[in-house]
């Protein structure tokens, strides 16, 4: 069913037109909840009329005053401002520790950097057994004990979901924590131990947003991510310069 004559949506959100009042050709008037959008088209879906019903209408009038970005919804948008926002903290934390900590003794010897960022990663690691623990106890104490039932509740999908993420950044901290040790010249290995306790505090903080809202894990994934990265590719710049 298509209709020239239908007015443009009366309220926009995220690609979603939540409440919008359409006018049909005989000027009787609907009310339609959950009004979505693709390209040209309008697609109803609601209670009254009880059948999706697509209408054509221009797709500069269903979005009037909105720009390039109106395509974005508000949960892209939560991930990309906690993305951008934890590399910035990662960066200024990182900085920060770097200053405070003191230089370890013998470290112009390479076996000396290699065990100190070893001591560092046994800290790295206790945000990853106290995901491990939190899974087990919750399977422990409730009907997901057998994990071949499918009786996981919505807290525990994830926080098995946060600890299979943090084993795979800490196998990447791992490496590029160890090449770093490797490759810095004397006092300056100390940037593994600030990296370790970054590495910590984004875990958790990737934890904490994930069990709050899912988008919201954007901003412990990407500090720990992208300095992940920084170790791995740092480390080889600084043995090939």
């Amino acid at each position: 069913m298509t209709n020239s004559s239908v007015e443009p949506a009366l309220a926009y959100y995220d690609g979603f037109v939540t409440e919008a009042l359409m006018r049909i050709n005989d000027h009787r008037e609907h009310r339609l909840q959950n009004v979505r959008y693709r390209r040209a088209k309008l697609t109803i879906f609601g209670t009254s009329p009880p059948k999706s019903v697509t209408y054509e209408i221009y797709l500069d009038r269903a979005i009037h005053g909105r720009g390039a970005g109106a395509h974005m919804s508000n949960d892209q948008k939560a991930v990309i401002i906690g993305a951008i926002s934890g590399i910035g903290v990662m960066i200024v934390l990182l900085w920060a520790l770097y200053q405070a900590l003191p230089e370890p003794s013998g470290s112009d010897e390479m076996a000396s950097r290699i065990g100190y960022a070893l001591r560092w990663n046994a800290i790295a690691a206790l945000p990853l057994f106290a995901m491990l623990a939190a899974v087990g106890n919750a399977r422990f104490l409730s009907e997901a004990i057998d994990p071949t039932l499918g009786k996981e509740d919505r807290k525990l999908l994830i926080n098995g979901r946060v600890t299979d993420n943090t084993l795979q950044q800490f196998a990447l901290f791992w490496a590029g924590s160890l090449a770093m040790a490797a490759a810095l010249p004397g006092g300056q290995v100390r940037l593994v131990g600030a990296a370790a306790i970054v590495f910590v505090v984004m875990r958790l903080a990737f934890w904490i947003g994930y069990r709050v809202r899912p988008v919201y894990r954007a901003f412990g994934f990407s500090s720990t991510a992208y300095m992940n990265l920084f170790l791995l590719l740092g480390s080889i710049w600084l043995s090939f310069r």
